[in-house]
């Protein structure tokens, strides 16, 4: 009976055992796919919070998709300007992994929102008193849509299961297409201007960064 009791005993023993073994195993080697992260500067210009999906994983390698939303603006005085910019920053990236570090290769596509108005009544007003009496107001305001796509490389750390991430990448910036809708008010004339310009030219391209703070799970 003895041996009995103690047979079934080491079993069990053996079977938690073996049961939270795999247990840890399966949860240090089970990659986590979704990642959360702020990101300064990058594919918003300015800032951008994002979201990640990583679709392929293995050990060497992994393939992601990211869309974030970025927004921000500014106002000074003297001449008045307000400008606000909203946009949309889509990437597909590919992550060449050893470890927990990552080289980062992507190409990115961002859509941006300008909305701005401009009172410069305060500089042209000087110059408008020299041949009228009556002040001239000179007001600027209109939406331009501009259309970038940004290439990266960079690293990433990122823990395959889960937890603190950070990213460091090259972003340049290579806008393709420029929609402006702006009106201007000078005194009593009113000026609607409206232009689509395809901008692949020698300028198009400028150098740009990102850094990235975020929580992969």
């Amino acid at each position: 009976m003895k041996k009995i009791i103690t047979t079934i005993a080491t079993c069990l023993t053996f079977s938690i055992s073996f049961a939270q073994n795999t247990s840890l195993s399966t949860e240090k080697t089970t990659p986590r796919k979704n990642t959360i992260y702020f990101e300064i500067f990058g594919q918003g210009l300015i800032n951008s919070i994002n979201y990640d999906r990583q679709l392929i994983v293995n050990e060497k390698s992994a393939t992601s998709v990211t869309v974030g939303f970025a927004h921000w603006g500014y106002a000074i005085n003297n001449p008045e300007l307000k400008e606000s910019y909203t946009g949309i920053p889509i990437s597909f990236n590919y992550l060449l992994r050893k470890n927990n570090h990552n080289l980062e290769l992507g190409i990115g596509i961002t859509q941006m929102y300008t909305q701005m108005e401009w009172d410069m009544t305060s500089i042209y007003a000087p110059i408008a008193s020299l041949f009228s009496e009556e002040t001239i107001t000179v007001k600027t305001s209109g939406e331009i849509s501009t259309t970038y796509f940004t290439p990266k490389i960079g690293y990433r750390y990122q823990q395959m299961n889960g937890g603190f991430c950070f990213r460091a990448t090259l972003t340049p910036i290579l806008i393709v297409r420029q929609n402006d809708n702006v009106t201007a008010r000078i005194g009593n004339e009113v000026i609607n201007t409206s232009l689509s310009s395809t901008l692949l030219t020698d300028n198009s391209m400028q150098p740009w960064f990102g850094i990235s703070f975020g929580y992969t799970f």
